[in-house]
């Protein structure tokens, strides 16, 4: 007798259930309100509306937006989540979700107070949990005596931006232009194609990939500012490790001026620059190191590049003769790459500056721990394929630094779980 098989298919969904892409969100929210996160964030952003929807409700947005990934930006997600906008809402305690008209609306109101000191700090590290990744000991670097280090790489990303070419004359009124040199202003754009640009500075931990702090600047950034409070929290985090002393802020050439050293000395933080006076590599005394062939040790190699050299190359003293820091060297063989170096007599020289005593790390030590940096420049990149933030979300650049903030917050809670 023949076997009689039925099959039977179904399409129906649980009309309670949420969408697959929600399902970070709903995770993430459910976590923070169990935490007792959520309260905590209405206390210390406060945005002044004359009614509606609060920070509150835009940092939920915001949530969902990094994590569903929905094309179209703001409003693709509001369109996208017509349907399931109470839901959503509800699962932060929220009526409803705000709209990307509501969202818009409550981001120009954001000040630069909102996004400084405090804040910063909590969202990035307590909020999200990334103390318990920072204080693993598994984060650190051990130097040659086997003493644990943390290096934290403080770089800046560029957004470029086009300008309209628009008619100038005297009998003209002055152009008003949706972005303004409160947002964005001439600077050294490198590759990028543009008349302005926006600079975000940011500042991350090595050995975990959390980010620290971020801080959004017209043009080429306000350094000064910038350097001297991620110095600040450098600081604060090695005294959460019993560490302070052990910390080294790693700055790319754009940030070699003595302003750099002075900000992390006064924080008892460690450092280790690039730096671009080569006029050094003349003087009698390098000149004569630059000849002996036995104080250059081989860097440990990287396979990813040329093989390098390096030797401690003496001291360096500030114009005002408060600062002495070590000078460090490395050359390898000039084959008519791009370097960013000195070429003299084949060799490619570079320099870097650091406070760092070489009975820890070695002259060698130092030129690895400083292209350890690659690690941030791919982050870079990881970062906005993951999360999209190399995007104008705002056109008030207080509110550009809270919503990019909350991005990094998705970062540091995806790290910390």
């Amino acid at each position: 007798m023949d076997e009689r098989r039925v099959i039977v298919t179904s399409n129906l969904r649980d009309p309670e259930r949420l969408p697959d892409w929600a399902s970070e969100y709903a995770v993430i929210t459910d976590g923070l309100v169990e935490r007792g996160v959520l309260n905590r964030l209405t206390e210390l952003l406060m945005i002044k509306r004359k009614g509606g929807y609060v920070a509150l409700d835009a940092f939920l947005f915001l949530v969902l937006f990094f994590t569903a990934q929905m094309k179209g930006g703001f409003k693709g997600l509001t369109e996208s989540i017509s349907s399931w906008t109470e839901r959503l809402g509800a699962v932060g305690s929220r009526c409803r979700m705000m709209t990307q008209q509501s969202l818009s609306r409550l981001l120009s109101k954001v000040e630069t107070h909102h996004v400084d000191g405090g804040f910063m700090s909590w969202i990035l590290q307590d909020a999200s949990n990334a103390g318990e990744v920072l204080g693993d000991p598994n984060v650190a670097t051990f130097d040659s005596q086997g003493e644990p280090w943390n290096f934290f790489d403080f770089d800046g990303t560029l957004m470029v931006l086009r300008r309209r070419g628009l008619p100038e004359y005297h009998t003209l009124p002055e152009p008003d232009r949706l972005v303004d040199n409160s947002y964005a202003m001439a600077g050294y754009t490198g590759r990028k194609r543009g008349e302005v640009q926006l600079c975000r500075e940011t500042l991350q931990d090595s050995g975990s990939g959390v980010w620290l702090g971020l801080w959004c600047s017209p043009g080429d950034g306000d350094k000064a500012r910038s350097v001297r409070e991620a110095a600040k929290i450098v600081a604060g985090v090695q005294q959460a490790r019993n560490a302070l002393g052990r910390g080294v802020m790693r700055f790319d050439g754009g940030y070699g001026s003595w302003h750099t050293l002075e900000a992390c000395a006064a924080q008892e933080v460690h450092y280790l620059i690039r730096w671009n006076q080569y006029g050094i590599l003349n003087t009698q005394g390098v000149a004569a190191i630059r000849d002996q062939a036995e104080a250059w040790t081989r860097v440990e190699d990287s396979c990813s590049g040329p093989v390098r050299y390096a030797a401690d190359i003496g001291w360096l003293t500030s114009p005002d003769g408060n600062h002495r820091t070590r000078l460090v060297c490395s050359r390898y063989r000039d084959e008519g790459g791009n370097g960013s170096g000195h070429t003299i007599d084949g060799w490619m020289y570079e320099l870097y500056v650091t406070s760092v005593a070489a009975e820890s790390w070695s002259a060698d030590q130092m030129v690895t721990q400083f292209y350890g940096r690659v690690g941030q420049e791919n982050r870079f990149a990881q970062e906005d394929n993951e999360l999209a933030l190399d995007t104008i979300f705002s056109t008030n650049i207080d509110a550009q630094a809270l919503v990019t903030m909350v991005g990094l917050f998705v970062w540091n809670l995806r790290t910390a779980a």
